[in-house]
């Protein structure tokens, strides 16, 4: 009997130990599982920390690279990595080392895109600096433009005035027939078959704004049948022929020139005989005489 119930006892004894060992394995198992769980949670909260992170970065960079062309080449690099990222972490398994690489290789090109963009910012500033000063060049530029343009006109016209103003006026205009006789005496008649002398005189008014000039005056006398009297030599200008009865050379020196040429003459008949003086091809002035 004694020895019976000692072999009761020792095999309560196991039974108990083994019920400890059991509840402590269940303990444990609960706080493995438990522990396990909670780290699941971690992984997980921080893998869709990490995504949200990496869309965020590349929403910027497909701004950036909609917006300007700046770095493009660069940007789209960069934003083909975090998508690959993206994508790869998506269908990866979540354990604390991938989680670990994939959030390091995330901080390496949030790093990366932000300076990429922080770039992209300074040369859009730089762009728009540069952008600003040429358009404020360029309102320059064609103020200067009108002003020169304005100043050439003024000038074009002040040239056009003294053009004019430095231009020779000639006056008083004036024929006078005389017949010359044997003592060379001219006696003023106003009979044609008695005229031998056509008296042509002009003025040349003064012009103090003139260079001192010298040059021709082609003096044209005409008759009553359109014929030219005196040298009848031909002159061209350009397109254009002159019959010209004589040369009026002229030494202008900015004061009043007076103008005498005595051009023999004839055989003449009563009707009106036409004066004029060119300029080259520029009729300058005209007058006439009849005689009878």
């Amino acid at each position: 009997m004694a020895e019976q119930y000692r072999s009761n006892i020792g095999f309560k004894i196991v039974i108990a130990f083994l019920v400890v060992l059991l509840l402590g394995s269940l303990a444990y198992t609960y706080n493995v599982i438990k522990d396990s769980n909670e780290i699941e949670k971690v992984l997980i909260s921080e893998k869709d920390a990490v995504l949200k992170d990496l869309a965020i970065s590349k929403d910027s960079l497909d701004g950036a690279i909609a917006s300007n062309s700046i770095l493009s080449i660069e940007l789209i690099n960069e934003r083909d990595r975090v998508e690959k990222l993206i994508k790869d972490f998506q269908n990866s398994d979540i354990d604390a080392i991938s989680a670990m690489k994939y959030k390091n290789d995330a901080i390496n090109l949030k790093n990366k895109v932000s300076s990429l963009l922080k770039e992209v910012k300074e040369l859009k500033d730089q762009n728009r600096i540069l952008t600003q000063e040429r358009d404020n060049a360029v309102v320059i530029l064609d103020e200067a433009k009108k002003s020169f343009d304005n100043l050439q006109d003024k000038n074009y016209k002040m040239a056009e005035t003294l053009e004019k103003a430095s231009k020779l006026t000639v006056l008083n205009l004036l024929v006078e027939s005389f017949a010359k006789k044997n003592s060379g005496k001219l006696v003023a008649t106003d009979k044609a078959r008695k005229t031998d002398i056509l008296k042509i005189s002009y003025t040349i008014a003064e012009n103090l704004v003139s260079k001192p000039i010298t040059k021709n005056y082609f003096v044209q006398v005409v008759d009553n049948n359109n014929n030219v009297l005196g040298d009848m030599k031909i002159e061209n200008f350009g397109d254009k022929s002159l019959t010209y009865s004589f040369v009026s050379a002229i030494n202008f020196e900015n004061q009043t020139l007076q103008m005498t040429k005595e051009l023999k003459v004839e055989n003449l008949t009563s009707g009106t005989y036409l004066v004029n003086i060119y300029d080259k091809g520029e009729l300058l002035v005209k007058t006439s005489i009849s005689l009878r």
